[in-house]
């Protein structure tokens, strides 16, 4: 898993932060935005993650772990006769 992080990936992450609303607050600078502590680990940790998945997606083949097989449905079991307590307490029966 890659660990180091190149200006390109983070001004990358940055600019993928910044179509987020609850990021439209932060400045519109990517130097500004790396000055504060804050915002800039949360750009390193945005950046790492992109970066990680792209290399799962380099190295891990693209095959379901437990392959769906299609079968078709049971045949519907009948249906027990079932006794309606409110028909027979008013005394409608199915003849």
């Amino acid at each position: 898993m890659p660990t180091h992080l190149t200006e390109q990936q983070l001004r990358a992450a940055w600019a993928a932060m910044r179509t987020r609303r609850c990021l439209s607050a932060w400045p519109n600078s990517f130097d500004a935005v790396m000055a504060d502590p804050r915002r800039g680990q949360l750009v390193r940790l945005e950046a790492l993650a992109a970066a990680r998945a792209a290399a799962r997606r380099l190295t891990r083949p693209c095959q379901p772990v437990n392959p769906i097989e299609h079968h078709a449905p049971p045949p519907p079991h009948p249906q027990p006769y079932r006794l309606d307590r409110k028909k027979a307490a008013a005394g409608d029966r199915d003849d």
